[in-house]
């Protein structure tokens, strides 16, 4: 999955977000959650994160953990 998003903790208590763009220019994912949906949107080097509960990011061998909200991650 190009958004690279699963759980990571018992009853998706925690997300697990690795995504893969592949080459893609742009993409845009909408997961449902029972919290609300979690949102993954690329536009080629910035990742738009809206997530109703805390994650983990992982992105070419580095991983981070955030809080659940909305996050702006630029990547290289």
């Amino acid at each position: 999955f190009v958004a690279g998003v699963e759980s990571a903790a018992p009853g998706w208590q925690k997300a697990r977000i690795a995504p893969r763009p592949s080459g893609l220019e742009s993409f845009q994912a909408h997961i449902a959650h029972p919290n609300g949906d979690l949102v993954v949107d690329w536009d080629g080097s910035t990742f738009q994160i809206q997530s109703p509960v805390p994650f983990i990011f992982e992105w070419q061998n580095e991983r981070r953990e955030f809080d659940s909200g909305d996050h702006s991650l630029k990547v290289r």
